[in-house]
């Protein structure tokens, strides 16, 4: 909190960063909440040095700052490591519905 007008309180600026890192980082030192993946946070979920604040929720990547991008040249042969790649993150990043 931060003096406001007439003496009153008003809420500090909240923390803000481009790095899920940094905002893990922010959240594990106390800033505050942050919306970060289960991949990035799994670990600290486990071991309760962070929290998950809403359980029951999902959140879904709806623009080019909360999802994961791929791209790669539309093509019908993909060179064997660029498949790999994919069918990798689509195991790895994929939650089961």
């Amino acid at each position: 909190m931060t003096a406001g007008p007439a003496g009153g309180r008003s809420p500090a600026q909240a923390p803000h960063a481009q790095s899920p890192l940094a905002l893990r980082d922010a959240a594990l030192a106390g800033l505050g909440p942050a919306l970060l993946p289960d991949w990035l946070i799994g670990q600290n979920l486990r071991d309760r040095s962070l929290i998950d604040c809403f359980p029951t929720m999902r959140a879904t990547a709806t623009d080019f700052t909360t999802g994961a991008w791929l791209i790669y040249p539309s093509r019908n042969f993909l060179p064997n490591k660029v498949r790999v790649t994919i069918d990798f993150l689509r195991r790895h990043l994929t939650k089961p519905a």
